[in-house]
């Protein structure tokens, strides 16, 4: 029997979310004909332990902001029980034991900048057999036209598995520079939704 959705995944702190990631989720929904994008903000990420981050009330809500109107997005929380972290198996096994998802194919989105890392991810070959891992790439690929393409495991250091590759343009916008720019007072309207970053200075999320 095949599958009833599919169903992309972007994780991250979102802190704050901002147009490249609506980008990235719009070309997923475009290039993988999905039926939808899940944004999960992490509560706990173990990437960033010594990083300082927003609360997690204030990045859902820039995040409810910003994918006001979008139907094909959807704003997703990792599990009551996250202990410890926040792991992609955990959240994955999360989704696929919700109703709505329990037939649903399911991929996992991340930036070249995390493959290189990925061995060291939590249980990354139950992972792998239960999303398909899909890297939006602006170096492995830059040789390559705008496209999807299936890559060997071998290059990320994962024998016997693969992962989808999209080719995409840059995309020059960071959080960093956003926090940035708002500690400083300057310009983040071609950046990030007005909404949010309204919010993010009525809270005084970045100053110092």
């Amino acid at each position: 029997m095949g599958y009833e959705m599919r169903v992309g995944i972007l994780g991250g702190t979102f802190d704050p979310v901002h147009y490249g990631h609506l980008k990235i989720a719009s070309l997923g929904i475009r290039m993988l004909s999905l039926n939808e994008v899940l944004f999960i903000p992490a509560k706990d990420p173990w990437m960033k332990k010594n990083q300082k981050i927003s609360p997690l009330v204030d990045r859902i809500k820039m995040l409810a902001f910003a994918l006001k109107g979008f139907s094909c997005f959807k704003l997703q929380h990792e599990p009551e029980s996250e202990q410890g972290g926040s792991y992609s198996i955990n959240l994955v096994s999360h989704i696929l034991n919700q109703n709505k998802y329990k037939n649903t194919d399911l991929f996992l989105f991340v930036g070249d900048d995390h493959l290189e890392g990925l061995p060291k991810w939590k249980d990354i070959e139950t992972l792998l057999s239960s999303a398909t891992l899909v890297c939006f790439s602006r170096k492995i690929s830059k040789n390559k036209p705008l496209g999807v393409y299936r890559s060997s495991g071998d290059i990320i250091g994962i024998p016997g598995t693969t992962f989808l590759e999209v080719s995409t343009p840059p995309v020059h916008i960071s959080g960093h520079e956003i926090r940035k720019r708002t500690r400083e007072n300057g310009t983040v309207s071609l950046l990030s939704a007005s909404r949010v970053t309204e919010y993010a200075r009525g809270e005084k999320l970045y100053k110092q």
